[in-house]
């Protein structure tokens, strides 16, 4: 369930530049990192508190664009104290043993000639509880000045990397579905 807002962080390597290579820092005071999942059949909302991104994008030359996120699992706050810590046990994230998740993406496809202006594509590496796959992050992007906002979904299955052992594998109690969701706002460094 948690699985997907590790993939959110993906979202932070949509953070661009105009006409030369850019460095970019996150500001986690106006980011979010987030997720949303079922449990017991109702939607619950979640987030990601702490981490952190390196970010050299410029739309110019997609080929150069990198980006790498740490997100700290433990950091997890959906509304309810209880669910937050057993979100960080063994069965869910084992934060003990797997305390961060990572994305990794250096490969970024432009949806300009498509006729979507500001929307790319970020595909790499998501690694949650030892376990990586490729998966695609698709975004917006607008740059102000020295300013960038990131707009971006992205669903995960849950099951994919482990996250829900035992009686939560299947899905029944907790969906397999998590949606991540990341709105990031970043400056040229």
């Amino acid at each position: 369930m948690r699985t997907a807002l590790l993939s959110a962080a993906a979202l932070f390597a949509l953070i661009g530049a105009p006409a030369h290579a850019a460095d970019w820092s996150v500001d986690p005071d106006r980011s979010t990192l987030g997720f949303v999942f079922t449990q017991g059949g109702t939607a619950v909302t979640g987030a990601f508190d702490a981490f952190d991104a390196e970010i050299t994008f410029d739309p110019a030359d997609l080929a150069a664009a990198r980006v790498f996120v740490t997100v700290d699992i433990a950091s997890i706050r959906t509304g309810d104290s209880g669910r937050d810590t057993q979100a960080r046990g063994q069965q869910w994230f084992a934060t003990g043993d797997f305390a961060t998740a990572t994305f990794d993406a250096a490969d970024f496809a432009d949806f300009a000639e498509t006729g979507v202006p500001g929307r790319y594509l970020a595909a790499g590496a998501l690694t949650i509880r030892g376990v990586t796959r490729t998966v695609e992050l698709p975004f917006d992007l607008v740059i102000d000045g020295d300013t960038a906002t990131v707009d971006g979904e992205l669903v995960l299955n849950r099951g994919t990397y482990g996250v829900g052992q035992g009686d939560f594998q299947s899905g029944g109690t907790v969906g397999l579905e998590v949606t991540v969701t990341v709105d990031l706002v970043a400056t040229r460094s």
